[in-house]
């Protein structure tokens, strides 16, 4: 199953994909693959996928990232786990450097949103940079702020706690 795969309980749980522990009250919504995956890709040559890298073909290259939506009047933030699609070069890169003293000084990388959120028109390819954070931890997603799809404009504008609530029941 590609689609959503985590789900968060109460304070101080643990990520149900990664383990890392976390203090939030909202749940947090992942996929397990990007969108361009298929099932049938396991056993199929240029292909492999795991829980952080992904490759189709020997010729498209995807990471796991957080998106963070910050709640409006919140130190808390919604979260969603989703696959961007980077160049080799870049892919590469970061596989070397990924939980390496290395991955604090890299620059950020350009890459496309590769998966579709439900609440959300198409969302497949938003223009992306991905925030290496270190220390083994996923990085963060940051949206083009010019882009006026709501996606977009959600994470720069931030939203409430009661559409937070509508986004955890229509990704259910």
């Amino acid at each position: 199953m590609k689609r959503l795969i985590a789900k968060l309980a109460r304070r101080n749980t643990r990520c149900t994909c990664c383990g890392q522990k976390v203090d939030n009250h909202l749940p947090a919504i992942a996929f397990s693959a990007p969108d361009y995956w298929q099932e049938d890709f396991v056993s199929k040559p240029g292909c492999m996928l795991d829980s952080d890298f992904c490759i189709v073909d020997s010729e498209a290259y995807f990471v796991r990232t957080v998106l963070r939506i910050p709640i409006i009047n919140s130190k808390e933030h919604f979260e969603w786990g989703v696959w961007v699609s980077l160049s080799e070069k870049n892919f590469k890169r970061y596989q070397k450097v990924y939980g390496t003293k290395a991955e604090l000084d890299e620059k950020s990388y350009f890459g496309w949103l590769s998966n579709q959120i439900k609440s959300y028109p198409d969302c497949l390819e938003i223009k992306t940079q991905v925030h290496l954070q270190g220390g083994g931890v996923r990085p963060l997603l940051e949206l083009d702020h010019i882009n006026m799809h709501p996606l977009c404009q959600e994470q720069h504008n931030g939203i409430t706690l009661e559409r937070a609530h509508q986004i955890v029941k229509e990704s259910l």
